[in-house]
């Protein structure tokens, strides 16, 4: 796991392609307070579940980091290290 940014108690990471097999649908694994979920790098839930704050926050921080996620989600699938994403502030 490539943790990519934490702020406010959440935790958005990368899973590297050893550790679940083949990614299709680019996205994120966020943790926050003992829930869960995977997110699409638009914002939306794929699977899991989060408070409405922390979705709202990481649907935040995905619009203005979108740039820095993409290339890292590419980074992550191409094999190159992957590099962290600044925190909302």
């Amino acid at each position: 796991m490539a943790e990519l940014s934490r702020f406010y108690g959440i935790v958005i990471a990368l899973y590297t392609r050893g550790e679940l097999g083949r990614h299709n649908l680019p996205h994120v694994h966020v943790s926050y307070s003992g829930d869960s979920a995977q997110v699409g790098l638009d914002g939306t839930v794929l699977a899991g579940w989060l408070p409405r704050n922390a979705r709202r926050l990481v649907k935040q921080w995905l619009h203005e980091n979108s740039t820095e996620v993409t290339a890292a989600w590419q980074d992550m699938r191409d094999g190159r290290k992957i590099r962290k994403v600044e925190p909302l502030a």
